[in-house]
């Protein structure tokens, strides 16, 4: 009767130490372990888990990331991207969760915009590097998306044929919303990259102009091989463009067009943006330009 005794007050002062010091955590695990993200995508929401099922119950989490600068963590682990973008392809987070004497990890690759697309070379022509695609494009085939100058929603995409909700016919540097496209971190370039500019598309216009001679028959082929090089490695795509008396189908559907940052005031006085424009042959507009009621693509250089 003494030894049944004496082993129940021991079993009794075991429980009543489980209860004191919690239950002991045999495993710790963070959901999902890892996961890949565009800087434009939403992030994943973590949750934590223990063996046994019961071991976190009145436990404190402590949790932390590896580069709280590019991605934050709160008390609960809610995980939140701190910047908009990234100028690197991709970067890796940790972010940790200790309990006790367990911890769990969570392996976040936050990849850039950059990331979804390649960078053509022209540092030998022009001094710059272009992207091999439209902003929004999802093949070098694609058109991507049609912005209005300063306005950092799109108002259509690839093959649409009119224009969405966002688009504005009175849209000008005076509209609620207007972004200067001058400035690169207002573009909708990936970090790093912007509009080209006027000096760059001097370059181009003096490399491809001779393009517009063989269009009229004063230039061989074999004068324009270097031009038609480029051109071929630029990529451009037909797209057309949309603009207030032409918001439901196309004008020159065939043409390609892009943005620069170049803004200036034509002879009526009217401020007007230079694009770019190929059709039959490479143009670079600086006198009649681009009106801001305008929409076609972007194409990103650095």
């Amino acid at each position: 009767m003494k030894k049944i005794a004496y082993i129940a007050v021991v079993a009794l002062a075991v429980v009543a130490c489980n209860k004191e010091e919690g239950v002991k955590i045999e495993t710790l695990t963070v959901t999902p372990a890892e996961k890949t993200v565009f800087t434009d995508e939403e992030l994943p929401v973590l949750s934590l888990s223990a063996t046994p099922e019961d071991a976190l119950d009145g436990v404190t989490v402590e949790w932390t990331s590896s580069d709280p600068e590019l991605v934050t963590v709160s008390p609960k682990g809610e995980i939140a991207l701190a910047v908009e973008d990234i100028e690197e392809e991709e970067k890796v987070v940790t972010i940790t969760a200790k309990a006790g004497e367990k911890t769990a990890t969570c392996k976040l690759t936050i990849k850039g915009q950059i990331a979804r697309y390649e960078v053509l070379d022209f540092t030998a022509d022009f001094g710059f590097k272009m992207l091999d695609r439209n902003i929004g494009a999802k093949s070098k085939e694609d058109a991507g998306y049609f912005y209005q100058w300063g306005k950092i929603l799109p108002v259509a995409s690839g093959n649409d044929t009119k224009v969405n909700e966002f688009y504005d016919k009175d849209w000008s540097p005076e509209s609620k919303g207007f972004a200067d496209w001058t400035v690169a971190e207002n573009t909708p370039c990936p970090k790093g990259w912007s509009l080209p500019n006027d000096e760059q598309m001097k370059k181009v216009k003096a490399k491809l102009d001779i393009i517009g001679d063989w269009y009229y028959e004063m230039a061989t082929d074999e004068d324009c091989a270097e031009a038609f090089a480029i051109v071929d490695k630029m990529a451009l795509v037909e797209c057309g463009q949309f603009k207030k008396e032409s918001t439901t189908q196309k004008y020159l559907p065939t043409a390609k067009y892009f943005w620069t940052s170049y803004t200036f005031k034509d002879d009526a006085d009217v401020s007007k943006v230079g694009t770019f424009e190929y059709n039959n042959f490479p143009t670079y507009s600086t006198k009649t330009g681009g009106s801001y009621d305008l929409a076609i693509p972007v194409r990103c250089v650095k």
